[in-house]
């Protein structure tokens, strides 16, 4: 289970991508983290994750999936169902910034990086972790 303070910065990472990198200072970027824990201790509360679990070190492939699908439902990057939701997407992209071209690039990026790599078919739990997987290899190339 990676550590939450790292879960907390990999999201605002992204979520700072939203917007312009050098417009967001590092007291913004802290404000970020702040409003995504809440959701990170959420999601761990309702995964039956330990605090031994949530001060584990590591990278998202050892993230427990049950905690990675909540992170990314409660985010707005899937759908109740796990699926990738265009719409859902753009307005929880609309929520978290006001720069509507960073928005619409940030949606273009996922859009495509989903297109080439994922598949909304299948509703078993099989097909929603692989959306998962997906989503979470989107988002690290969005941060990188």
């Amino acid at each position: 289970m990676v550590k939450f303070s790292v879960v907390c910065l990999y999201f605002a990472v992204v979520a700072v991508n939203l917007w312009d990198v050098n417009c967001v200072s590092d007291e913004e970027k802290e404000a970020i983290i702040k409003a995504i824990t809440p959701i990170a201790e959420d999601c761990a509360k309702d995964c039956g994750l330990s605090d031994k679990d949530k001060k584990k070190k590591g990278d998202e492939d050892d993230m427990d999936p049950c905690f990675k699908k909540c992170l990314l439902q409660s985010l707005g990057l899937l759908d109740e169902d796990g699926k990738y939701d265009r719409e859902l997407l753009r307005d929880s992209i609309k929520e978290y910034t006001g720069d509507k071209e960073a928005a619409t690039k940030v949606q273009d990026q996922l859009d495509a990086c989903f297109d080439a790599n994922g598949d909304n078919s299948g509703d078993d739990e099989e097909s929603q972790m692989k959306r998962v997987d997906v989503m979470f290899k989107c988002l690290k190339e969005i941060k990188e």
